[in-house]
């Protein structure tokens, strides 16, 4: 059996082993089987229950659970409303890539020896055995495709459902950070932050957003921390440099302006801002940063 692998979350390039997309008949069960790869399922439609080791759960659309490599798990669909479901077989790195992949089997079957990696990040507290992530229609989205792209593995069909898949852990990630913070309403959290992205250049504060969303001031502040790991103020300022420093590399407008349209109204306030965040003044950046 290998040892754990420490990784980062920018150190994640996966390797998917197998994804499919699964109408499951009534009372469809599996029995309890293990597998040598991480496992994410994920519940389109339908109702059942999903077990892991002793624990088991009831499983509804939206649910996704991740199951580490070598643990006992089953599938039992309802009898009137069975499942549709999404499974990915990977791997967190692609050190392993030229293994062979190997299927759920029978528990009893198991051999440890030929799981294919353990990991353990140093950024982040893992996956939770369930995550629930009703009315989210991104990660389902990729799911599809992912498992379209596998069926029909046309060129180039690994790589792209790699890179279709670490763009859905990271998703998964931003999204057990969000309800870390008791943030459950996604959706609207993606609103806020589309809204400060296209209102930078106005004056912004938690209670004027609270306000337009109908939140508490103080809940505001707590999305935009989850979602991006900076407080309001210091969200829109980088939004604010972004723009200036696309504004200075791209255009020929004046500095004077470019500060305005930014949002800042006091060109030397803009000065101090903006050497603050990237070291240099707007003037020499324009002449050298090019």
């Amino acid at each position: 059996m290998q040892n754990e692998i420490k990784l980062s979350i920018e150190d994640i390039h996966p390797f998917v082993r197998y994804v499919n997309l699964l109408q499951c008949t009534p009372g469809f069960n599996t029995g309890f089987r293990k597998l040598y790869n991480y496992y994410f399922l994920y519940v389109h439609k339908g109702k059942g229950i999903f077990t892991m080791g002793d624990r088991s759960f009831d499983a509804v659309a939206g649910d996704l659970f991740f199951c580490p490599p070598g643990v006992p798990n089953a599938i039992a669909a309802d009898s009137r409303d069975p499942f549709l479901l999404s499974g990915v077989d990977f791997d967190f790195t692609c050190n392993n890539c030229h293994t062979k992949s190997f299927y759920p089997i029978q528990a009893d079957l198991f051999e440890p020896s030929n799981i294919t990696e353990f990991v353990g990040f140093t950024d982040f507290e893992g996956f939770p055995d369930k995550l629930s992530l009703a009315g989210d229609n991104h990660i389902r989205t990729k799911l599809c495709d992912m498992a379209d792209k596998f069926n029909l593995k046309k060129s180039h069909w690994n790589q792209y459902i790699n890179g279709i898949f670490l763009s859905m852990v990271i998703m998964v990630i931003q999204r057990i950070e969000q309800q870390s913070y008791g943030i459950q309403d996604t959706n609207k959290g993606d609103d806020i932050i589309a809204y400060l992205t296209e209102n930078y250049m106005n004056t912004l504060s938690n209670t004027r957003i609270a306000a337009r969303f109908h939140y508490h001031p103080d809940y505001i502040s707590k999305i935009v921390y989850a979602y991006t790991g900076m407080t309001l103020k210091q969200y829109v300022i980088d939004l604010r440099i972004k723009a200036a420093l696309d504004l200075l590399i791209h255009s020929n407008t004046d500095i004077a302006n470019i500060a305005c349209t930014c949002g800042y109204d006091n060109l030397q306030y803009f000065y101090r801002v903006f050497k603050s965040k990237v070291g240099i003044s707007p003037g020499y950046f324009r002449r050298n940063g090019k």
